[in-house]
């Protein structure tokens, strides 16, 4: 039975059987490397994070970073349970996990000795990113223009369906069309306010022409739901001028 022995020029080559000559090198049989501990963090990871490996070997903690050929151990990264390709320190989300996954590792030493085992973290929700919007016209005139807001559909790191929630102003106060009339058979202008599906990116968001009266401040309010979560509220506003006499 062979020993691995560690030289002092290179922690990885091994010089061969114990008693073995090395020259310059220097080597010595190693005796297993005991893992103390491993632990993944962050515990509220989420899908476009890196989990980051804390490891401390025979009472030492290894040095994050280094590379897969520097490292004295090896990383064997599991979501799921299903072991996946990252080898180093580290896990980037974007690339081998995502909500919901439980994510382990376990580290063995190469110098021989057993493996540790993790702790596991399971990835949390990501909010939505906050919507785009458009408030049109920039200067709406009293009772000609109907003031529109539009909603840039944006995109869920964890692919959940997105709903907008659009609410409206007028000076401060909240403003809500009333509903269509039973027999309306159409979408009337300024009845589309509230929560809008994203599939596809809703419609311009309408207050009547008729509504908007001159020096009116007018903003728009929209946020975005994963149904977990909510993106921050962006919102636009508007200042309503009277039309021109002929």
């Amino acid at each position: 039975m062979s020993l691995l022995v560690a030289c002092a020029g290179d922690a990885h080559q091994s010089c061969g059987d114990a008693g073995r000559s090395a020259g310059d090198e220097g080597c010595s049989p190693s005796a297993p490397t005991q893992v103390d501990s491993v632990r993944i963090g962050p515990d509220g990871v989420r899908t476009q994070d890196t989990l980051q490996a804390t490891v401390v070997l025979a009472g030492t903690p290894i040095e994050s970073g280094l590379g897969v050929d520097d490292a004295p151990v090896r990383y064997r990264w599991y979501v799921d349970g299903v072991e996946v390709a990252g080898t180093a320190d580290h896990l980037h989300g974007w690339k081998y996990f995502q909500k919901d996954d439980e994510v382990q590792v376990l580290v063995e030493p190469l110098g021989g000795g057993e493996g540790v085992w993790s702790n596991i973290v399971s990835v949390a929700n990501t909010p939505p990113p906050t919507p785009g919007i458009t408030l049109y016209p920039e200067r709406p005139i009293a009772g000609i223009d109907a003031l529109r807001c539009a909603v840039s559909g944006v995109g869920d790191f964890d692919d959940d369906e997105i709903l907008y929630r659009i609410d409206w102003t007028r000076d401060g106060s909240p403003w809500a069309a009333r509903p269509p009339p039973p027999d309306d058979g159409g979408d009337s202008p300024g009845w589309d306010t509230g929560t809008l599906s994203s599939q596809p990116p809703p419609p311009p968001s309408e207050v009547p022409a008729g509504i908007l009266r001159p020096g009116e401040t007018w903003a728009c309010h929209v946020s975005a739901s994963d149904g977990t979560e909510s993106s921050q509220t962006v919102t636009a506003s508007v200042v309503v001028v009277e039309a021109l006499g002929d």
